[in-house]
């Protein structure tokens, strides 16, 4: 009963005294995912094609003149992923995860891409004293980005060794809302574009060696609808005092969906003919205000291991967290999660496959015990 009270009362602190009028969409943060998850780990320049949506815009001339990949992902329900207990896991799981295709032209590199960006789906039981008929309302927000990318490479600019690329892209994010009380169903749809900067350069040591560094900037994503609520037991927001109503009144109410500013430095070393070592930084930036959330650092490192020109074995650790204005129950320490990641590509003719698991049991917090899984599959020319 503690924790439900407390629960509610962090809803509340959220969602009507920082905004009267606003309702997150997109609040438990499983639902973001691993955004660059693939075989190599999470790094934003050492990657597969299916992730050219949301990756360093310039790392698309890393790969070969025509390639095209699709990929899925698998992510067990977390009984235990949210406020009051509440699960939270992953729907329309037969939608591919990410998709991308690329072509080059010379120093000319193109490509388009499609990724979900945000998937979750919880329930909320306001009744968790045990007496009486569940009330439990469910709440689902998927967030879909179209994109289209260029990049440009800069051969030999400071020396005969290296190379400059400048990438763009420009993405439209169409977010899909839906909360499901009791029968009384809302679904709320929206869209924005957001755009990624982004700059590599690459030193060829030698014939076998070089050495990348990536830095790229993700622009925020700001999602809002207006709608109508007739009450019925159903919540009232006004703008003018704050106060939950359930009176028969009509009122208009706005909801809203964030999804936030990010700044992503990558590094590639090739250690060896066989062994790559990679480390990438990323910072977050929520707007407090609206959010109540403080910004926050993840980062990753790994290695990647080329057996043969078939076999490429990975592996990788992945911090990422939550860090809330306001210390409700120990919420950053539940949402803290370090994620050990194991990959293999397998590459045989002109195809591939890119495996990808990624565990959070050992060393997370208790909404972010978790296992993902992520299959991807494509040609390359």
């Amino acid at each position: 009963m503690k924790n439900f009270i407390l629960s509610v009362l962090f809803l509340i602190n959220i969602s009507v005294y920082s905004q009267p009028d606003n309702i997150d969409w997109l609040v438990p943060p499983q639902g973001f995912g691993i955004p660059y998850l693939n075989s190599t780990g999470n790094s934003t320049i050492i990657n597969d094609v299916t992730n050219i949506g949301v990756i360093n815009p310039a790392s698309i001339s890393n790969f070969d003149c025509l390639s095209f990949g699709i990929s899925y992902q698998i992510n067990p329900e977390i009984e235990n992923g949210w406020l009051n207990d509440s699960p939270v896991k992953r729907n329309n799981q037969f939608l591919p995860q990410s998709v991308g295709a690329i072509y080059k032209f010379d120093n000319l590199s193109f490509g388009l891409g499609f990724n979900q960006r945000y998937n979750a789906e919880t329930e909320f039981n306001w009744n968790s004293s045990g007496y009486g008929s569940p009330d439990i309302t469910k709440f689902e927000g998927n967030v879909y980005s179209y994109s289209s990318i260029a990049a440009y490479s800069f051969n030999e600019l400071f020396t005969q060794s290296s190379k400059l690329v400048l990438g763009f892209n420009t993405t439209y994010n169409q977010v899909k809302f839906s909360q499901n009380d009791q029968g009384s169903l809302t679904e709320l749809t929206d869209n924005a574009i957001n755009f990624i900067f982004g700059i590599q350069y690459v030193v060829r040591n030698d014939e076998d060696h070089e050495t990348s560094l990536g830095i790229s900037y993700m622009t925020n994503t700001k999602f809002e609808s207006n709608y109508l609520t007739q009450s019925g037991m159903t919540v009232v927001i006004r703008k003018s005092d704050s106060y939950l109503s359930i009176n028969n009144v009509q009122a208009e109410n706005t909801i809203s969906g964030y999804v936030p500013d990010r700044f992503n430095i990558d590094l590639a070393i090739d250690l060896s003919t066989s062994i790559k070592l990679l480390a990438s930084g990323t910072g977050i930036f929520w707007k407090k205000d609206d959010n109540r959330l403080n910004d926050q650092f993840e980062f990753s490192l790994g290695s990647v291991y080329k057996i043969n020109d078939m076999f490429s074995p990975a592996f990788n650790i992945y911090y990422t967290g939550r860090d809330y204005e306001l210390a409700f129950f120990n919420l950053d320490e539940k949402f803290d999660a370090v994620f050990l990641i194991a990959g293999l590509k397998i590459n045989c003719g002109i195809f591939y496959s890119d495996l990808a698991i990624a565990d959070s049991h050992l060393f997370s917090g208790d909404y972010r015990k978790q296992t993902i899984g992520k299959l991807a599959i494509g040609v390359h020319l």
